[in-house]
């Protein structure tokens, strides 16, 4: 079975190769090709592109008597800036006002990543970094190419250098409940990742039990944003803030942040604060002891 559900639409970057979606059944399906149209808001800023050929493409994909289900995005995190693409779905008016970002999944193969680990590379190639750290779930193909050792080290490494992806699943198997995760919705499921060398990839993970100021936590994320845009590749959670009934829900990349009120959401409310937080360069000790003093005295 394929991991996405029937009836979904699909856009195809142009530079992603569709052997991607080999031994997924693409018939009576509609297919858009997306030509890469990047729009900077600030002249020379990455962290302020947009994809405007991703608009054009959704809200084409949208405008039918009948709408479709789900919408799959197809892009080549090697050849493209996936933090780009994911920035514009969640910040494009014209994007959520039709859909929502569901979840993150990345395609990798097996084989490939084995070539590497066995001639002595690094087995994640920093190309790959932005889609490992915003990874929902990873999905290992041609795994009948690779010795089942070799295989479980690959499974282990991916899992070992993302926060919030759950699981490693092969090629074809459907994640989820029917391929809904609503993975940048809710209170993230998260775990700290430390980097393997300065500067390097981690994922860092604030809690607090108490609930915060609500100057001091808006402060707290201008400042984030500010200081560490370039280098923000997802930040999502949920903050208590002193005198709200109900939590608020938060998601980020780069300079784009939004939120909502967490009863928006099918989940069970907490009291706890939880920001989750994946970049490449983070001082987590600063970012515990700036987010710690947030919490209303």
């Amino acid at each position: 079975m394929p991991f996405w559900a029937e009836g979904a639409t699909f856009i195809f970057d142009q530079t992603t190769a569709m052997a991607v979606a080999e031994g997924n059944a693409l018939s009576d399906v509609r297919v858009y090709a997306s030509e890469p149209e990047v729009f900077f808001r600030n002249r020379d800023c990455q962290c302020c592109a947009i994809r405007e050929d991703l608009v054009c493409s959704v809200v084409r994909a949208t405008r039918r008597a009948q709408i479709p289900n789900e919408i799959v995005i197809f892009l080549d995190p090697t050849r493209c800036d996936v933090l780009v693409a994911i920035s514009t779905i969640l910040s494009s008016v014209e994007i959520t006002r039709r859909s929502s970002l569901d979840a993150v999944l990345v395609h990798v193969d097996a084989a490939e990543l084995a070539t590497r680990l066995t001639t002595g590379s690094e087995v994640i190639d920093d190309s790959l970094l932005p889609a490992i750290a915003v990874a929902d779930r990873f999905i290992l193909g041609n795994c009948d190419n690779v010795l089942p050792h070799i295989e479980q080290h690959i499974r282990a490494e991916l899992m070992g250098r993302s926060g919030f992806a759950k699981e490693v699943l092969g090629a074809g198997e459907r994640c989820g409940d029917g391929g809904r995760l609503q993975a940048w919705h809710v209170a993230p499921e998260v775990r700290s990742v430390e980097a393997d060398h300065p500067g390097g990839l981690s994922t860092v993970v604030l809690r607090a039990d108490q609930p915060l100021d609500e100057d001091a936590i808006n402060e707290w994320f201008d400042w984030m944003i500010a200081s560490h845009a370039s280098r923000l590749f997802r930040l999502q959670g949920t903050v208590s803030v002193q005198g709200n009934k109900e939590r608020t829900c938060c998601h980020g990349v780069l300079s784009f942040a939004g939120s909502h009120a967490e009863s928006t959401e099918s989940v069970t409310c907490s009291s706890e604060s939880v920001i989750a937080i994946s970049g490449v360069g983070l001082d987590g000790d600063e970012l515990m002891s700036s987010f710690a003093e947030t919490i209303a005295s």
